[in-house]
């Protein structure tokens, strides 16, 4: 899709949320008048944005719709396909985007996910958050430090699937887990 196709996408969202079923209902037939696709796009988000619950999930997803106009149309490399939102320690209430491929996550500013002020996290790479396009999934790894990360709870040894709203824990810092590719999304 063109810039110009997933900026409109993201006018129709923006219109269409607020909106009852009746009424988005209506507003969806006549902008995305004889083009399904459009619709599809645009119907894929408000149905996250529907299934989100709260506030901040509901934020998150209005976030993506905000992103998806800014992105190359050829490759995903650089969409965002998640979230990690830190909810304890010295980042508390900081977001931090995940994308395609491996995501380093610690305190050197060349790593993809940088957590500053928590020196209780590895300078290295603590963990990695991996999503891989194809099986449209994400895992948690240990990275190159020799602090542990766990997940919900649970030391992280090996590569193990996230799932949406799980807990990762690294030193003081604990993040949150808000995917935006699952089962109802993914980046074509």
């Amino acid at each position: 899709m063109t810039p110009e196709t997933w900026e409109r996408i993201k006018q129709i969202f923006d219109a269409a949320a607020p909106l009852d079923s009746a009424a988005r209902a209506a507003s969806l037939d006549d902008a995305c008048l004889g083009d399904p696709p459009l619709r599809h796009e645009v119907e894929s988000l408000l149905a996250a944005y529907d299934e989100a619950g709260s506030v901040m999930e509901r934020a998150v997803v209005k976030a993506a719709a905000d992103l998806i106009c800014e992105h190359d149309e050829n490759s995903i490399d650089g969409f965002v396909v998640g979230w990690v939102v830190c909810v304890s320690g010295p980042n508390a209430g900081r977001d931090y985007p995940v994308r395609p491929g491996v995501n380093r996550i610690g305190r050197a500013p060349d790593l993809e996910i940088l957590i500053v002020g928590d020196a209780s996290v590895s300078r290295e790479a603590h963990a990695i958050i991996g999503y891989s396009p194809k099986s449209n999934a994400f895992d948690l790894e240990p990275g190159r430090s020799t602090r542990c990360a766990y997940l919900n709870g649970n030391q992280v040894d090996s590569p193990k699937a996230i799932t949406p709203y799980d807990r990762i824990q690294l030193g003081e810092t604990e993040l949150v887990f808000v995917p935006l590719c699952g089962d109802r999304f993914r980046w074509q």
